[in-house]
């Protein structure tokens, strides 16, 4: 029989090890919170490992996940000591989660193999354990190349889950996850920039307007990199909104200058207007809220 009762028991004390996957199958965040109901929350196994670290729990607030420690404590984190710190605030989505700031591909922490420990240990070499492990948190798992717990992430296909769930910790005692910038901020920026480049190509050769829109583009990459490598701000590079404005603008420039629709003068441009963005539009609004329906009934079947 399955013993249910305790295995709630475990996942209260050692945390829920899942890996939180993006609809690509792939990890880029981790969810921190599980939520059976309103009284049974479980922690994911990071943030298990940092409470446990801390020696102090986590407050749940305004979806900020707020830990307050004791003035002096002193977290090596990503090969550095901070000091000094009082509070480790992580802001969560919308089902508490955080993205991880990945510190680098496979291997970026220290990896020993077990084998050398025992080695170590039968050696009574304590130095060893006291140079490598004294104060810091040290995960156990498989990171063979023929292991199983392997996942596509963000710098290699296989990524050992042991170190996924290292870089979630350090990412939340470093206090730096990756913010997603609001839909609302994106779409002012977006805004931003196309009135910025269109007026440039007002009554220039179509050559030289390619090239400003090029640049416009070139800059909005480059505006990416910048606040993901400074500011940890994550910022679309290629978008819903995106794709769908750069399918409109494509038919609309095939249809009136590759297929000469310029010719048929104003009545010319209104129809392939009309017909590259208008009529595009619509259709990827439809599928758009197809969509939106069938996550939402899928979800309410999943739940009965």
């Amino acid at each position: 029989d399955l013993q249910i009762p305790s295995y709630a028991q475990t996942m209260q004390n050692i945390g829920v090890g899942n890996l939180t996957k993006d609809i690509d199958n792939s990890i880029r965040r981790q969810r921190l919170i599980y939520t059976l109901n309103e009284n049974i929350h479980y922690s994911a196994l990071a943030l298990k490992i940092v409470q446990k670290y801390l020696g102090t729990a986590p407050e749940y607030k305004n979806n900020n996940l707020i830990f307050t420690v004791p003035p002096l404590t002193s977290l090596p984190v990503r090969g550095r000591i901070s000091g000094g710190i009082t509070e480790i605030k992580i802001p969560l989505g919308k089902e508490q989660e955080m993205l991880i700031n990945f510190t680098g591909p496979p291997n970026s922490y220290p990896v020993f193999s077990f084998i050398d420990l025992v080695r170590q240990a039968q050696a009574n070499n304590l130095n060893y354990f006291r140079t490598n492990f004294s104060g810091k948190i040290v995960l156990i798992g498989d990171l063979s190349a023929e292991g199983q717990d392997t996942y596509p992430a963000v710098f290699s296909a296989r990524f050992p889950g042991t170190e996924i769930h290292a870089n979630t910790i350090a990412t939340i005692l470093s206090q730096n996850p990756v913010q997603p910038i609001p839909a609302a901020g994106y779409l002012i920026l977006l805004f931003v920039i196309i009135s910025f480049v269109v007026p440039l190509t007002y009554y220039r050769k179509i050559w030289v307007s390619f090239l400003i829109i090029a640049a416009g583009v070139a800059c909005y990459w480059l505006l990416c990199y910048l606040s993901f490598r400074f500011k940890f701000i994550l910022l679309p590079v290629f978008s819903v909104l995106s794709g769908v404005l750069l399918t409109w603008l494509m038919v609309f420039l095939y249809r009136y200058f590759i297929r000469l629709g310029f010719l048929d003068g104003r009545e010319g441009l209104i129809f392939h207007f009309l017909h590259g963005f208008w009529y595009h539009f619509l259709v990827d609004a439809k599928i758009i809220e197809y969509r939106k329906n069938l996550n939402i009934k899928s979800w309410q079947s999943s739940n009965i």
